[in-house]
């Protein structure tokens, strides 16, 4: 649902534009990932929000500092709940950066040692299920 949210928002934003949406899938020790995020980014990314396949292009790479590299040249980033996705965004010179707002399960002991405010720069907007949590930068 946040990279849903967090699309439709970017689509939103930029209404003219030819976005194409990038996804890394790539980049652990194993290549198992990419045959599990694969199908899950057609399954609940491509088809709910009706994008043709020029629209989205999967990133394989299992070299870390070639998907770091390329995720920070990204003109807008949505980050996924990941140290990797926040330094990649952290580092870019993006400043259209989408996070997701819980980090962690809701009452979980890291969810109340973590304020949000600390972990992510102010010029980033966050998402959460509750639209009364988010916080949206720039226009809407």
């Amino acid at each position: 649902a946040y990279y849903l949210k967090a699309m439709n928002l970017v689509m939103h934003r930029h209404p003219n534009s030819n976005l194409i949406f990038v996804f890394f899938v790539g980049g652990s020790e194993t290549n198992n990932d990419v045959h599990e995020h694969e199908p899950w980014v057609t399954t609940h990314i491509t088809k709910p929000m009706n994008l043709s396949s020029d629209q989205i292009f999967i990133e394989k790479s299992n070299d870390h500092l070639i998907a770091l590299q390329s995720l920070m040249i990204c003109d807008i980033i949505i980050t996924a709940s990941s140290s990797f996705s926040w330094w990649g965004a952290y580092l870019s010179d993006s400043m259209e950066i989408y996070a997701p707002r819980n980090l962690f399960e809701k009452g979980s002991a890291n969810e109340m040692h973590v304020e949000v405010d600390d972990y992510y720069p102010p010029f980033w907007t966050w998402l959460s299920e509750d639209p009364q949590e988010d916080r949206i930068v720039g226009w809407a």
